[in-house]
């Protein structure tokens, strides 16, 4: 009828989400990893979501740490950072992504950071004292120094050389080894 008003435009996450569908992703929800949708080459029973999209508007200002802490999340777990953008008049969608680095997660010292760090959670209420009369638990290998692991690996008649990270796991599984023998 004459004088009624238009329909309201749809909204920038609706947008975005009609036109993931059209692409052919399969769509979930986004906020457990920050963003507002999470993308899916299949069915989501079958394949780990590849994308992580976060929908900004058309004069929103993006900090660039809030940029690197998204990007830094969506490469823990795997997936592509996203930011669409809708033009207003066209409903065109703009995609602008960072993929990634999987040459990062095979990174021989973020490797050993990482079994490092779940040692230590996984056994942070043991504590032995180790052969060499030191009172080391597996529980101090965080607090050391480069130099006095260095020392407590000497001590113990093991290699001493490389990176603390590899310091920390090599005393670590002797503390550890210790105990369990």
């Amino acid at each position: 009828p004459l004088g009624e008003a238009p329909p309201p435009p749809p909204s920038r996450r609706a947008v975005v989400l009609e036109d993931l569908r059209s692409k052919g992703h399969v769509v979930a929800n986004g906020g457990r990893y920050g963003g507002d949708y999470v993308c899916y080459e299949g069915h989501p029973d079958s394949c780990h979501s590849s994308e992580t999209v976060r929908v900004v508007g058309e004069h929103e200002r993006l900090e660039a740490a809030d940029v690197a802490a998204y990007c830094r999340v969506q490469g823990n777990v795997s997936k592509r950072a996203v930011f669409a953008a809708v033009d207003p008049a066209s409903h065109d969608v703009l995609y602008v992504g960072w993929a990634f680095d999987a040459q990062l997660s095979r990174d021989p010292l973020k490797r050993l950071e990482r079994r490092f760090a779940r040692k230590i959670q996984d056994d942070s209420k043991l504590s032995v004292e180790a052969a060499a009369g030191d009172g080391l638990g597996p529980e101090d290998c965080a607090r050391l120094t480069v130099a006095q692991l260095r020392e407590a690996l000497e001590a113990r008649g093991l290699d001493a050389t490389g990176l603390k990270a590899a310091l920390q796991v090599r005393l670590y599984d002797a503390l550890t080894a210790m105990e369990t023998s």
